[in-house]
């Protein structure tokens, strides 16, 4: 497994237990603004890696400088 894998497989099982937290506590009116935040931010990274995994290249070409600037 390379490294991107292992990042991908780590990112997916994160999202999917916060997306389970959201699941019981939203609809009990348990959910906080840093929850909220935490899960967007875990989905938004998701989504990144996906992105990358099926097309490296156009990813590279479009990904922002800013967000690049924070993996270093």
């Amino acid at each position: 497994m390379t490294p991107e894998e292992r990042r991908l497989a780590v990112v997916f099982c994160q999202a999917q237990w916060l997306l389970e937290d959201a699941a019981h506590d939203v609809p009990a009116g348990r959910y906080t603004r840093h929850q909220t935040e935490t899960l967007a931010s875990a989905l938004e990274e998701l989504a990144e890696l996906v992105r990358a995994r099926i097309c490296p290249a156009q990813h590279a070409i479009t990904e922002s400088p800013s967000h690049r600037q924070e993996e270093k």
